[in-house]
């Protein structure tokens, strides 16, 4: 048995059809896709949630909005590409899902 103050939401993620797992699902599609058109009711599908409530769900778990959270994985994945090798920023921008250098 997990004890501890984390214990309730260690177990939370082991029940298959917990809140937890439904929203563990819809990030790993936002990790997974991260380069594509982000629509928060599609997202909140996957999370069998509200958009309201899948929205409240994600900023308590990451401390982002939907879209804030796929804009920080885009500059990750951006800026490990320009550490990587030499590209310059619209070289990396476009493939991680960025429309312009900006």
């Amino acid at each position: 048995m997990v004890t501890g103050p984390q214990g309730p939401s260690i177990r939370q993620i082991g029940i298959a059809d917990s809140r937890l797992a439904h929203l563990t699902r819809a990030v790993s599609w936002v990790r997974d896709h991260y380069t594509e058109p982000l629509r928060v009711p599609d997202l909140a599908a996957t999370a069998a949630m509200s958009p309201a409530v899948f929205h409240r769900h994600l900023r308590a778990l990451t401390s982002m909005t939907p879209l804030q959270y796929q804009k920080q994985l885009r500059l990750s994945e951006a800026r490990m590409r320009l550490l990587a090798g030499h590209h310059d920023v619209a070289e990396v921008g476009l493939p991680v899902g960025h429309s312009s250098a900006s």
